[in-house]
């Protein structure tokens, strides 16, 4: 990961300070421990403490950097305590900067934190730097030991890479613990020690059991009670046992006391490296058990945590989930059932699926089954749902299949269902409102084409029809008449039997009209006053000439009294018009030719008809 650059700040300094410090005082502790300047190449505390102080601020760039200067002055500064040769301490401090810088450059890309140590990706990397950056110094660190000592190089490789390895595997994940763990406020760390506290105890008392008698090897015997610790606290537990059975072993070693003393030929450096060795594989074997038993239980921990709220949202959403193998065998409903049919979710299981669907909706349901086991993966459809006390309510279900896992074969279905009751009410209201609206349409469509007084379409659906005519005539589909008529005298009719009289007889002469062209396509319109025109369809000369003798005779049939018409009854006078290829152009034509022949009727004496100055009926 990259370093971030990060300037010289004041809140950095206890970085550099805590630094030199500890380095100091971790070179003059271990001397004061050891006793002896033979076995200062056992430093292996100091790696640990600054990786532990410096991983959780690697990527702060130069404070980081002076801090690791600071630390390679803080051990010179302990070795002047000791009254050591200065060019001794001197590269000690370069030897740990460079085991720092190695380490700390692969450790730094997955660690900084103590958390960061509870999974196996960063217990890899933890393993790696554990070992790169020791054995790289170790090559450099034994040159000055072996000059001071007069000791083998190899033997000063092997120990000094152990050594390091060690302080690196024990000290760091303690100061990880110690400075960057949840636990750094010890009261935290309370109800974990009533958990693993009678554990941590048993282990202190068998490592102290183990490391106080020099008769019998009894090492082994701190592995079960370790295994029982890290069971009962995990990583926590593999830190604080493993820093407590070193302080235990090294303290009973250096003091003639433990297994590594049954040889008493064994020298006491050779004592001090097989003791290290016991507690590197004790570390090896603790960690990561530790480290994968909390990444186990903390996958456990989120897996519970979503099952759970999962199960939340299950009982708390007002949709049904319906889970079905198309088998039956595998069912689950949610809770929502109760809300939604009344059946509680047991009840409802014990139900077969297509019962709680209303009969008229049960082929669609299984159409979708049949679609979905075909291939289709998703549906959404709306039907009535039964209820628990015997209605029926509108739901919509979104239903998606779900495959085998290795052959993508549907097993089953998951759906959701939803209340739409209040939906569809709305949509109910709104398409009675639609189909209102379409009939206050139809109605005011009708009334603007329709005569209120008889009934009749008016002079606008009229030239609509002759307009259609001539479009058809055109075409070669049809011949056609046109009628003009006029009830004659109609004026004085009024004035001598008044306007309520005179428009019943209206009503009645259209009733005639409408009679004597009933055929479904004829049209019989009001033209308007005492006016009306007739349109026939597919009529000749002759047939025109018979419907309008017809329709003569049934009018004066009617007998309506008329005292100002010569007759002394109501008659009416007719005009006809055929239509000809000279109308095409000009619908309006044929209108005025039929009214010209309507004109020579009156001016014939009424009560009759006239088609293009053939007289065709007299009175």
């Amino acid at each position: 990961m990259a370093e971030t650059k990060v300037t010289w700040d004041q809140k950095h300094l206890p970085l550099v300070i805590g630094n030199f410090l500890a380095c100091a005082i971790t070179i003059w502790l271990t001397y004061r421990v050891i006793g002896h300047v033979k076995e200062l190449v056992f430093l292996w505390p100091l790696t640990g403490v600054q990786l532990g102080i410096l991983l959780p601020q690697w990527r702060c760039g130069t404070p980081r950097k002076f801090a690791q200067f600071a630390g390679a002055l803080g051990v010179m500064a302990g070795g002047f305590l000791l009254h050591e040769p200065l060019w001794f301490p001197g590269a000690i401090a370069f030897i740990s900067t460079v085991e720092v810088w190695i380490a700390g450059a692969i450790l730094s890309k997955d660690i900084t934190t103590f958390e960061d140590l509870k999974n196996r990706r960063s217990l890899l990397q933890f393993a790696l730097g554990a070992t790169v950056g020791p054995v790289s110094g170790g090559f450099i660190g034994a040159i000055p030991v072996t000059l001071l000592l007069h000791t083998s190089y190899a033997r000063n490789v092997t120990v000094a890479s152990l050594s390091d390895s060690l302080g690196i595997g024990l000290v760091l994940p303690a100061m990880l613990f110690i400075l960057t763990g949840k636990y750094r406020n010890p009261l935290k760390l309370v109800p974990r020690l009533k958990m693993g506290g009678p554990a941590l105890l048993f282990f202190i008392l068998c490592s102290i059991a183990t490391f106080w008698q020099t008769s019998n090897p009894f090492l082994f015997m701190i592995f079960p009670p370790m295994i029982l610790l890290v069971l009962s606290m995990a990583l926590e537990g593999a830190v604080l046992g493993s820093v407590a059975l070193t302080i235990i072993g090294f303290y009973a070693t250096i003091h003639g006391h433990g297994p590594l003393w049954l040889s008493k030929t064994t020298l006491p450096e050779e004592r001090l490296l097989l003791l290290q060795l016991f507690l590197w594989m004790s570390i090896a074997t603790s960690l990561p058990v530790g480290a994968l038993l909390d990444e186990q239980r903390r996958a456990e921990k989120e897996t519970s945590e979503a099952r759970r709220i999962y199960q939340l949202l299950l009982e708390n959403t007002e949709d049904m989930i319906v889970l079905s193998s198309f088998s039956g065998k595998e069912r689950f409903v949610s809770a929502a059932s109760l809300h939604l049919t009344g059946w509680t979710p047991e009840e409802f299981l014990k139900l077969s699926p297509l019962s709680t669907v209303h009969p008229d909706d049960r082929a669609m349901g299984t159409l979708v089954i049949e679609s979905m086991m075909a291939g289709k993966r998703e549906h959404t459809f709306r039907y009535r749902l039964a209820q628990k006390d015997g209605a029926w309510r509108w739901v919509e279900a979104y239903a998606r299949t779900y495959l085998a896992p290795t052959t993508d074969q549907p097993l089953g279905y998951v759906g959701t269902i939803r209340d739409i009751t209040a939906i569809k009410s709305a949509e109910d209201a709104w398409l009675r409102e639609i189909d209102e609206l379409s009939r206050s349409k139809q109605e005011l469509s009708t009334l603007a084409h329709t005569d209120t007084l008889t009934g009749l379409p008016n002079r606008r659906t009229f030239d609509e029809s002759v307009a259609d005519v001539i479009v058809r005539a055109q075409r070669g589909e049809l011949q056609a008449a046109l009628f003009m008529i006029d009830i004659d005298n109609f004026k004085l009719y009024n004035d001598r039997y008044g306007h309520q009289a005179g428009d019943d007889c209206l009503r009645k002469v259209s009733a005639v009209l409408k009679d004597h062209a009933g055929r479904r396509y004829d049209v019989v319109a009001r033209w308007g006053g005492e006016e009306f025109a007739i349109l026939l369809y597919g009529t000749d000369l002759h047939g025109a000439s018979a419907v309008a003798n017809d329709t003569l005779e049934s009018v004066r049939a009617l007998r309506i009294e008329h005292a100002g018409n010569p007759p002394g009854i109501v008659t009416i006078s007719m005009g006809i018009a055929m239509l000809t290829p000279e109308f095409f152009a000009e619908p309006s034509m044929w209108i005025q030719a039929a009214d010209r022949a309507l004109y020579l009727s009156k001016r014939s004496g009424r009560n009759r008809a006239t088609s293009a100055g053939l007289d065709l009926l007299s009175a």
